[in-house]
């Protein structure tokens, strides 16, 4: 896929992420470049203990680098303080976890229109959007619903819906469908898949299912602390 600077979303130059274990340092990601298009999608693959995870937190800017840049939109991550850094998740990032992560007093529609409650939009417009896509995510009909009586497929969906609401750059999944059985993972794999091509979303989504990495536009292994082609 050819990309220019000008729908390049997300972009990381010599990424290094390092631990200090007593007097060992762990080297985790090592000089990591990467690039993706407006509407790319891209597997992360790699063994247990590789750094997937944190690679993905430091490309959402829940994690700071030890050295090198994560620019998402344009805007470096590590340049701008913690509060910044929060604006900026909530205007171009989207997160989708193994685990749905819903708070667990609040319906499935409060839970989706908190994104934009945050921003201070509206309430009623809020709530309409978060409406909207639920009904996309076939829980139009579970709207008052709080996530203790959601089964963990609609649990997943609403996380999805929540991710989605505010149409992001950047969408980032870890293991989504990793705590479902096959069938309802595939389903909720298609719909993110679906929901993500109808809003031109760039996706990183990390994963051990084969399956679902051949679904994206590329894959790349973490080994070594490096992003490597396969």
């Amino acid at each position: 896929m050819n990309k220019s600077v000008s729908n390049t979303v997300l972009s990381c130059q010599n990424l290094s992420r390092s631990f200090i274990d007593g007097e060992r340092e762990i080297k985790v990601l090592q000089g990591i470049n990467l690039d993706l298009a407006q509407s790319e999608s891209l597997a992360v693959i790699g063994a247990s203990g590789s750094g997937k995870t944190t690679l993905l937190q430091l490309l959402g800017g829940l994690d700071s680098p030890t050295l090198g840049t994560v620019e998402v939109c344009g805007n470096n991550l590590s340049a701008v303080n913690e509060t910044k850094r929060g604006d900026l998740r909530n205007q171009y990032l989207g997160f989708v976890y193994q685990f749905h992560h819903l708070l667990a007093e609040f319906s499935a529609l409060e839970n989706v229109a908190m994104p934009f409650l945050i921003r201070r939009v509206k309430p009623s417009d809020a709530f309409k959007q978060a409406r909207e896509i639920l009904e996309q995510v076939g829980l139009g009909h579970r709207l008052e619903h709080k996530p203790g009586m959601l089964s963990g497929g609609e649990r997943q969906r609403a996380a999805i819906a929540r991710a989605l609401v505010t149409k992001p750059a950047l969408l980032l999944a870890d293991e989504p469908t990793g705590n479902l059985d096959s069938e309802t993972g595939d389903a909720v794999m298609q719909l993110l898949l679906d929901l993500k091509n109808n809003y031109q979303t760039s996706m990183v989504i990390v994963t051990h299912d084969m399956q679902v990495a051949g679904k994206m536009d590329r894959t790349l292994k973490l080994d070594h602390g490096d992003l490597i082609s396969i």
